[in-house]
């Protein structure tokens, strides 16, 4: 197609959760504070990287030569290097994946680390970076699979097209869901939108009701004094000396209002902060 830069496989989309797999690294070069040497496993064939723009750091990226018949290579990302090689160098470095996990788990041979690319939010937008291990499709084939396309127009009007394209190569081949990038991030963030549209709630119900008592105190207290009102009007008060008496009484108490909430503000900024990421 035209308009396609860029095809990729991945078998989990990034923003959602991936497999956490066990592994060892042969001599022992892995940091000692790192007991349980666990990471996010994903496989990608060799155009992964460049299709969703994630920048190499160290080595090499995959390539067609990384085949089932070649010797088994990974990817990590700098999170799995500053975790678990922060005084090696983790080029060249050999890990042996599902060892700690059982025969049944543990890969024939021991994967070289040829590349270290940049961080990427694996699974969640409001967590750090977790250490990843990438694999090539081509050593770790996986049933179910994602097509990650990049266009260079409107991905949902190049849909119809790639499902076309896709049908013609084969018919047989189920498409269970067609989605862009953008309704990846925003399916991840459904539980922190709801959150936000609660507290938005809470709050605007909060200031109606500040706004109904405030009205009611301010109304009792000018009923309270109707006589002192209208004897300040006999003895020769306008009605703007009267505003201000009402209004300077009322800006008193907002001004206490407003110096209670901004201290109760500051003391709930760390518990805000643990619902919102970014900040």
């Amino acid at each position: 197609m035209p308009d396609v830069e860029q095809v990729a496989l991945i078998d989990t989309l990034p923003l959602e959760p991936g497999r956490d797999v066990l592994f060892t690294v042969e001599g022992g070069a892995a940091a000692p504070q790192a007991n349980v040497l666990d990471a996010d496993f994903r496989a990608v064939t060799p155009e992964f990287f460049a299709t969703m723009r994630i920048p190499l750091r160290r080595g090499r990226r995959f390539s067609t030569s990384d085949s089932a018949e070649n010797e088994a290579v990974a990817v990590i990302n700098q999170a799995m290097a500053r975790r678990f090689f922060p005084h090696e160098d983790p080029m060249g470095q050999r890990i042996w994946i599902g060892k700690p996990m059982g025969p049944e788990w543990t890969e024939p041979t021991p994967r070289e680390i040829v590349g270290v690319v940049e961080d990427i939010h694996g699974e969640s937008l409001a967590g750090a970076p977790v250490p990843t291990i990438y694999v090539p499709y081509a050593q770790r084939p996986i049933v179910r699979a994602y097509f990650i396309i990049r266009t260079r127009q409107n991905p949902r009007a190049a849909l119809p097209e790639i499902r076309k394209a896709m049908q013609e190569v084969d018919p047989d081949l189920p498409l269970a869901e067609l989605k862009t990038m953008k309704e990846v991030i925003s399916a991840s963030l459904i539980d922190w939108r709801f959150r936000s549209i609660l507290l938005a709630a809470f709050g605007a119900v909060a200031v109606a009701i500040a706004a109904i008592r405030i009205y009611g105190v301010m109304s009792y207290s000018v009923a309270q004094r109707t006589h002192e009102i209208g004897m300040r009007m006999a003895l020769g008060a306008c009605r703007r000396d009267v505003l201000r008496m009402v209004v300077g009484q009322g800006v008193k108490l907002t001004l206490a209002g407003v110096a209670i909430g901004l201290a109760g503000a500051a003391a709930l900024t760390r518990l805000l902060a643990g619902l919102l990421f970014g900040v």
